[in-house]
């Protein structure tokens, strides 16, 4: 008799199989619910609602690092990213290197946000930007948030100044009038419009993110899977299954990076839009904006990774792990959750460290 088992989790290309039955889980009656990223979070983080789910990484290390043991953190990510592209300034700011962001004004949604402490890692480890040299913001983002308030409670350092905006004005409309000098990690709101008042910091961001790569091995980890614990204790087998995600067999064939241009426009004709927001991956989120799961595959949106494009890619990732096994490092091998590894090298360079992910902030956790 399987195991039921709900998971959370966003709908994304790599996560079709999952969520129309076509990939099962071996011992698992899988009943998925397609739901956005931030609603997840709260859910399960404040109430355990789910059996296993999607999670930010950041508030999972926080919650055990305060010995809130109510989840069993899994190797499966569901959203991994490089973060060099978000971080935003303003034009007129004077900000022309990451080292110009000492004593500025910065917005942020909130400071548990994992993809704000990844930005505040490197701008520490590579820029000398301590945490502290910053006055941080919070609040809305692209729209006011009268009734703002954390995902969790976080006691931040005293050193580390931080205020709350008011609740009539939002990070977005701060940074383009210049009441803020910079904001991260989400597209602002006027930056979309084409405001001249607003700009990447990293205007060739894929060069800054390539050589942080080329010298970290880092991949960085947005979101993890948890499972509850007491699921997990009376079956520990639960956490073995769910593993095998990561190494593609929740996907149809395609990781996010690599879908033909055929399937991605099937996609967003069909209701794909790309997130920009917390939570959105790296490939597309297949949610309509009302939150309706777009069943592109109901539609008659072509099965991702068929055809000879989908086995030319898969080519392609066999001469990759080849060459890896060879000792030649690459880069990141993109499976459907993560990076899948098999030489030594590149599986200790890719893995995660809390070390090294909360080194700028000991009270981040």
């Amino acid at each position: 008799m399987k195991l039921p088992i709900t998971l959370a989790c966003g709908l994304y290309d790599r996560t079709y199989g999952l969520h129309d039955g076509t990939v099962p889980v071996e011992g698992v009656d899988l009943n998925f619910l397609p739901m956005m990223p931030v609603e997840t979070f709260r859910r399960q983080g404040r109430h355990a609602e789910f059996d296993a789910s999607e999670f930010s990484l950041s508030t999972f290390l926080v919650l055990h690092a305060r010995g809130d043991r109510r989840f069993v953190g899994i190797p499966v990510y569901p959203s991994r990213r490089f973060r060099h592209e978000h971080v935003w300034v303003n034009a007129k700011a004077g900000i022309r290197t990451p080292a110009d962001l000492k004593g500025k004004r910065v917005g942020v949604q909130e400071y548990v946000q994992t993809a704000a402490l990844w930005i505040r890692g490197f701008l520490q480890q590579d820029y000398g930007v301590r945490t502290q040299d910053i006055d941080w913001h919070f609040g809305g983002y692209n729209e006011p948030d009268p009734r703002f308030k954390p995902r969790i409670e976080l006691p931040i350092p005293p050193e580390v100044r931080t205020r709350v905006i008011a609740g009539d004005t939002c990070i977005d409309a701060m940074l383009e009038r210049g009441e803020l000098d910079a904001a991260l990690p989400a597209l602002p709101a006027s930056f979309r419009r084409g405001s001249p008042n607003v700009a990447r910091l990293f205007p060739d961001f894929r060069a800054a993110e390539a050589d942080y790569y080329t010298r970290t091995r880092i991949f960085p980890i947005m979101h993890v899977v948890v499972v509850r614990r007491e699921i997990y204790e009376k079956n520990r087998w639960v956490a073995q299954a769910l593993q095998g995600l990561r190494e593609g067999q929740g996907t149809r064939d395609a990781p996010a990076h690599d879908l033909s241009a055929a399937a991605r426009d099937a996609a967003l004709a069909h209701g794909a839009h790309r997130g920009d927001a917390e939570g959105d991956g790296q490939g597309l989120l297949v949610l309509r904006p009302g939150g309706e799961p777009a069943r592109a595959r109901d539609r008659g949106a072509p099965r991702l990774g068929a055809g000879p494009a989908g086995k030319a890619r898969r080519q392609r990732r066999r001469a990759v792990r080849a060459r890896d096994a060879r000792g030649r490092a690459g880069p990141p091998r993109l499976s459907y959750f993560g990076i899948r590894s098999k030489s030594r090298t590149s599986a200790r360079n890719t893995s995660f460290s809390p070390r090294t992910c909360f080194s700028n902030s000991s009270a981040g956790a």
